[in-house]
């Protein structure tokens, strides 16, 4: 299943219609405080974790393409939760890493954004 949505937007920009959100799961953040602290956890590590906010018992590992400013891409990986040791994490984040890598590496960064090669 593929769904589409912005990679990156200011948090007040968020298209909800109401706050708290509505919780998905038992782990949806649903206020802007727990929304804001996970972003900049984000901003911090490089990449986004979904510890089963949107679907129980997966857990998704998001990287953003940085050849625009703001980043309109990304990549995105998703494992059962039952199946994801801490080695299997680190495996998918280093190959989530690599790729993010050369597929920046191919394609020439937009006017006016970073040159993260």
């Amino acid at each position: 299943m593929r769904r589409q949505q912005p990679v990156h937007v200011e948090l007040d920009e968020l298209p909800l219609t109401e706050w708290p959100s509505p919780a998905l799961t038992e782990n949806t953040h649903t206020d802007r405080t727990a929304l804001r602290t996970d972003l900049a956890r984000v901003r911090e590590r490089g990449y986004s974790i979904d510890l089963e906010e949107t679907v129980p018992g997966i857990t998704g590992f998001g990287f953003a393409l940085r050849y625009s400013t703001p980043a309109v891409d990304a990549i995105i990986c998703s494992v059962p939760v039952a199946r994801l040791a801490p080695e299997h994490e680190a495996r998918i984040l280093s190959v989530m890493r690599d790729i993010r890598a050369r597929i920046e590496s191919r394609l020439p960064p937009v006017p006016g954004a970073p040159d993260w090669r």
